[in-house]
Parts: C-alpha cells; sequence; structure tokens
C-alpha cells in the first residue's frame, strides 16, 4: 500500500500539483490527505477514487490504481466498499480476490458469500435456475447491505430464466431497501446496478421512453462504474431495434462491447456473450452485416437463429432439439427461431413463442412475433 501512495504522491508532486486544492475537492483536511499520502493511515477507499479522478487524466491509470487499492487494502470497511465498486465496476478479477483472501474474515463473511455467487454469474460458471438455488440456500441475516445485494441478484437470476415477470418483486424490494442503506458510497454502487436493472425492466414491459430515460441516468453518471455503463448502453441500443432505427441500434450496442473491452478479463464475462448474441440477433432478424458476427461469442440459440434463416435448417434443428433436452423447454426466442428452422410448423412456433414470451412478461421483443405472425396470415 505505501508503494502505491508513493507512487500518487510523487505524481502530485513531481507535476507541481497543490495538495491544498485537491484536500478541498475530495471534501477532506490537508492533513487527513497528507497522512493518507504518507501511508499514516489508510485512506478511505471512496476518498482515494475521488483523489485518482482529480489527479489522473488516464481511466485506464485510474482503474488500475483503485484495482491495486482494493486489492491491498485492510480495513473492513474499505474491503466492503471495494467489493461493491468492483461489482459495478466490472472488476471481477478483483473481487475473486478479495473473496478467497477474506473468505474466514466474520464481519465481511456475510457479504463475501453474496459476491461469492455474484461472481459466478459475472465469471460464465452459473446462472438462472442453478443460481437461484444457491441463493435461496443463504442463511437469512438481518443486514440491508446484504438484503439489497440478495434482491438485485434474484433480480438478475429472473432476468437469465428469462422470467421476467419475477424480477418485478426482487426488485421492488431492492427499491424499498435502498433508502436504509446508511453508506452513502456503498449506496451510490448499488443505486447505479439498481438504475441499471430498472432500465432492462422498464424495457421489457415495452415502456421504451422510460428505459432509454434510466440508462442515459445510468451513461451519463460521473461514477466510474465501466460495465454498467456499458450494459445501459446495450439497453439503448435494444431499444432501438423495432423502431425502424436498426443503425442506431447497431452503434450504442457495438459502443457498449467497446466499453466492455476495457474492463479486464472482459471476454470471460456473461456480459460479453450478451451483448455481442444481441448483436447478431439484430444481424439475423434485419438481413444485414451478417459477415461481421462473431459466431465464436454468441449463444447456440441464436446460431440456430442464423441457420435456420441463411444456412442449414437441419442444423437449426439439432441445436434447438439439444436446448430442449438441456433445459427440458424452450424459451420465447427459442420458438421464434424454430418457427424459421420449420416452415411447416411456422404458425404453431410463433404462437408457441408468443406465448412463453407473454407468460415471462416479455412485452417487448413480442413485438418481433406479432409481427411475424401478421405476415404468415398475410400470406
Amino acid at each position: 500500500m505505501k508503494k502505491l501512495m508513493n507512487e500518487v504522491r510523487n505524481y502530485i508532486d513531481s507535476n507541481n500539483m497543490v495538495r491544498n486544492d485537491f484536500a478541498i475537492k475530495i471534501g477532506v483536511s490537508n492533513t487527513t490527505l497528507g497522512n493518507g499520502l504518507n501511508g499514516k493511515f489508510e485512506m478511505k477507499f471512496d476518498v482515494f477514487l475521488k483523489l485518482l479522478n482529480e489527479v489522473y487524466d488516464n481511466q485506464r491509470e485510474i482503474r488500475l490504481k483503485i484495482k491495486k487499492f482494493a486489492m491491498k487494502c485492510t480495513s473492513d470497511l474499505n474491503v466492503k466498499k471495494a467489493l461493491f465498486y468492483c461489482q459495478a465496476a466490472g472488476e471481477y478479477d478483483t473481487i475473486q480476490y478479495l473473496i478467497r483472501k477474506y473468505k474466514e474474515n466474520e464481519k465481511l463473511q456475510k457479504y463475501i458469500e453474496v459476491y461469492e455467487l455474484f461472481n459466478k454469474r459475472n465469471r460464465n460458471e452459473a446462472r438462472g435456475q442453478e443460481l437461484i438455488d444457491l441463493v435461496n440456500k443463504l442463511t437469512k441475516i438481518e443486514d440491508i447491505d446484504r438484503q439489497v445485494l440478495i434482491e438485485l441478484l434474484l433480480t438478475v437470476c429472473m432476468y437469465d430464466h428469462g422470467n421476467y415477470s419475477a424480477m418485478l418483486p426482487h426488485a421492488d424490494n431492492a427499491r424499498n431497501a435502498l433508502p436504509k442503506v446508511k453508506n452513502k458510497f456503498i449506496k451510490q454502487c448499488v443505486e447505479l446496478y439498481f438504475y441499471e436493472r430498472q432500465a432492462y425492466i422498464q424495457l421489457l414491459n415495452n415502456n421504451v421512453s422510460e428505459s432509454r430515460r434510466i440508462a442515459n441516468k445510468v451513461v451519463e453518471s460521473s461514477f466510474n462504474a465501466l460495465i454498467t455503463k456499458a450494459t445501459a448502453l446495450c439497453c439503448i441500443g435494444e431499444s432501438y431495434i423495432f423502431s425502424g432505427e436498426i443503425l442506431k441500434a447497431e452503434k450504442y450496442i457495438l459502443e457498449s462491447i467497446s466499453l466492455l473491452k476495457e474492463v479486464s478479463s472482459a471476454q470471460k464475462t456473461r456480459k460479453y456473450k450478451s451483448f455481442h448474441t444481441t448483436l447478431a440477433f439484430l444481424y439475423i432478424e434485419y438481413n444485414f452485416n451478417i459477415d461481421k458476427i462473431d459466431f465464436t461469442a454468441i449463444d447456440k440459440a441464436e446460431i440456430a437463429f442464423f441457420e435456420a434463416k441463411f444456412g442449414d435448417q437441419n442444423i437449426a434443428i439439432k441445436l434447438l432439439d439439444e436446448l430442449l433436452e438441456e433445459n427440458g423447454k424452450l424459451t420465447g426466442f427459442q420458438w421464434y427461431y424454430y418457427a424459421y428452422a420449420r416452415p411447416e410448423k411456422r404458425t404453431e412456433y410463433l404462437n408457441n413463442a408468443l406465448l412463453e414470451l407473454a407468460k415471462n412478461g416479455n412485452i417487448y421483443y413480442m413485438q418481433a412475433i406479432r409481427e411475424a405472425l401478421t405476415k404468415e396470415q398475410v400470406s
């Protein structure tokens, strides 16, 4: 830690920056800042974040130093703040390091065990029902910060499971618990993550304008949370898929992928695959830029969608049958793709798709199915 503080202090001094100015800007006394930089005590995580944003222009340098601080800090509150920040920022490797380091810490254990499950999803190791079962095994503890985390985790579990209606009660529980979070910095971290989820809830309810408003609020936030902002950008992109502005949809989704690549180990994350899959859906649905699809980075279902429309329908059927066997059912999207693979059953499978999406509360994507059914009836 002392080496890190020396680096920051030496950078400030060698560039003739005035420490007192920084102290005023980040809301601490000059003595407190000096003692922190000199290693006399451990600076608060959020104060260090503010300082870096004032001192450095290079965002990569800032993220690297935040990561170092998170891995070296020792106070329980700083470690807790680091965990909440790293989830919002997408620093999943750092979360994993902190899980290993503090797993036996009695004061932090109740947060560590939730982040252990969060990171299974972050790192694409577990999703949906598997993760829901693990969450349900957690011991019930009266702790508002942990409660918000669990509700947000269950919200994304329901999203992964394709049960969008079931997201709502958990999102509402998180919303009701948020005002009770006492630490301002931790509250800021979970609020940003909550808004990102809320943007998707509004989108799936087909409240497109409200979804964009919330997502833009996340994107424009001064809080340096790359993965949360990247997800909000992808949400904005999705909101244009059925608006007749497919190039605008592409623009935002490409921006989200570009921003995600700045996150450490981005290609190992679930988000990387999700964003590429959404982009592939856009290209396949509207038959443009097919050559730009990265087939190594998309889900099996969307590979089947491509084969059904432009390749070998037998391959599409095989892939979708595999998904049916693996999961015991097909999602609304997968029935939609199956309708292209089996033209003779097109109307039946489109109705199956519509039923599944309606049952799970995905009103937004029902538009594509309704349009396909209308075309089928006309033809």
